[in-house]
């Protein structure tokens, strides 16, 4: 799906997924960088936004995932 949109809107998936972060009320999301062209890519998450309807794709398949934690 990330994939799917990333073309729609001519972005690179880690772009989406950054958007869609910065599009929640509760999120701060705080994006690794290890070059210049990294950071490049990460800012190419700002000063756009998702549609809503694609927002609410991405909202559902987060939420339909299951984590499993395993501590020992």
């Amino acid at each position: 799906m990330i994939r799917e949109l990333a073309s729609k809107y001519g972005k690179t998936p880690a772009q989406i997924a950054l958007n869609w972060l910065i599009m929640h009320d509760n999120v701060v999301p705080i994006p690794g960088a290890k070059n210049a062209s990294q950071v490049i890519e990460n800012a190419g998450a700002a000063g756009w936004r998702l549609s809503e309807e694609d927002f609410k794709k991405l909202d559902a398949a987060s939420n339909s995932l299951i984590i499993t934690y395993v501590t020992w």
